[in-house]
């Protein structure tokens, strides 16, 4: 079809119809733009109300907008996740230490921390191996408060008041000091019942000993206090995978806005081989609309997103292509250039447009742009036609 196309259209098979003479008459109702004052007015006009909605557009890069998951499951899922008391596993501290012992006391200068929390509420507690295994510090601390709280005094008051000979105190004692040997997160690891928070404990790596300590009952609202719980803390590093990868898509979202500015720079060249002086004619009108669309979303207080961008980028090859239809319209005329472009933008709208009707709000977002750009494209490239078109030429 491809090769056989050329010899089957020529310039008489393209003739006008009732319906495209129609079309090429409704080009009377979009005026040329002149340089008059009454142009330049309302140019200046929709100019200050387009930089007042960029002006206003902010920018959102979450990436749970990627998704929309009905709200019975999300709730269903925070009920399960409360009643277990499940930790979150997208936030959670990242602690490092040269050596074991010195990253079990820093899990316990940061679970200090976290109890203030845990007082007002803003968690329901922490999981660490230091909740098993206490540095040994710690360990050497609770021995001593042992033998002299209990082995000492405590335990001879008890012998007296049953009775007991100097032998039973003396095997009573010894026995509770050899239970007291120092436990190292070795031997607790290697015991059954530690399975399940084995996966806190990340062991030696290349800089020493990393270990995991996971929030339970964290809520979105009191994220930004409780992530700051480890500020100024030695080895201590807070883990936001939902941020990170937000961070990403933001990341992204900028590089592709920089593709976009270049690749009207590369159009604009590219054109000017042809059009020349006019080359603008074709490129503005597809500028314009982004940038109208842009201010749409700042007026409307929608989030400028990835999905956006995207839609720019594709907003500007179907701008183009619809600013080279009018300036070179079939055989001189406008009916058929016209026609087309009203049947382009019509199969986009269905195409890409209707995207804006999805309930997920990336698809969303990108129909949405869509269908403003392409209906504001198609409003403005008649403007900037080189002659107006009355009815047939």
């Amino acid at each position: 079809m491809v090769c056989w196309f050329p010899q089957l259209v020529g310039p008489r098979t393209l003739r006008s119809g009732r319906f495209s003479n129609w079309c090429a008459q409704t080009l009377q109702y979009w005026p040329v733009f002149r340089n008059r004052r009454r142009d330049w007015s309302l140019t200046l006009a929709l100019a200050c109300i387009t930089v007042f909605g960029i002006t206003r557009l902010t920018t959102n890069d979450d990436i749970r907008l990627l998704q929309n998951s009905p709200p019975r499951l999300i709730a269903d899922q925070i009920s399960l996740s409360r009643l277990l008391d499940a930790p979150t596993p997208v936030q959670f501290y990242l602690l490092r230490a040269p050596s074991e012992q010195l990253l079990l006391e820093r899990e316990e200068t940061l679970k200090r921390s976290l109890d203030a929390l845990i007082a007002q509420k803003k968690i329901s507690g922490y999981q660490a191996i230091s909740n098993w295994v206490p540095s040994a510090r710690t360990q050497q601390l609770r021995t001593d408060l042992l033998n002299d709280r209990v082995l000492g005094s405590a335990l001879e008051a008890l012998a007296q008041q049953t009775g007991a000979d100097a032998q039973w105190l003396q095997d009573t004692r010894r026995h509770l000091q050899a239970g007291g040997q120092l436990l190292t997160v070795g031997q607790f690891l290697a015991a059954p019942a530690s399975e399940p928070w084995r996966h806190l404990w990340l062991g030696a790596t290349a800089d020493g000993y990393a270990s995991i300590v996971a929030l339970r009952g964290l809520s979105y609202r009191d994220l930004e206090q409780v992530k700051h719980a480890g500020d100024g803390q030695a080895g201590v590093q807070w883990v936001d995978k939902v941020a990170e990868i937000s961070g990403v898509l933001g990341q992204y979202r900028r590089y592709m806005g920089w593709v976009v500015l270049g690749s009207y720079v590369l159009v604009c060249g590219l054109l000017s081989a042809r059009y020349r002086r006019n080359s603008w004619r074709v490129l503005l009108p597809a500028a314009l609309a982004s940038l109208m669309t842009l201010a749409l979303l700042g007026l409307l207080h929608q989030p400028l997103q990835l999905f956006h961008v995207l839609a720019l980028m594709l907003l500007l090859g179907v701008g183009v292509d619809y600013g080279i239809f009018m300036q070179e319209p079939a055989g001189g005329k406008g009916a058929p250039a016209w026609l087309a472009t009203g049947l382009s933008a019509a199969n986009t709208l269905l195409s890409f447009g209707l995207l804006g009707l999805s309930q997920t709000p990336a698809l969303q977002a990108f129909g949405l742009t869509m269908l403003s750009g392409i209906t504001l494209v198609w409003l403005i490239v008649p403007l900037f036609r080189k002659e107006p078109v009355d009815g047939i030429n």
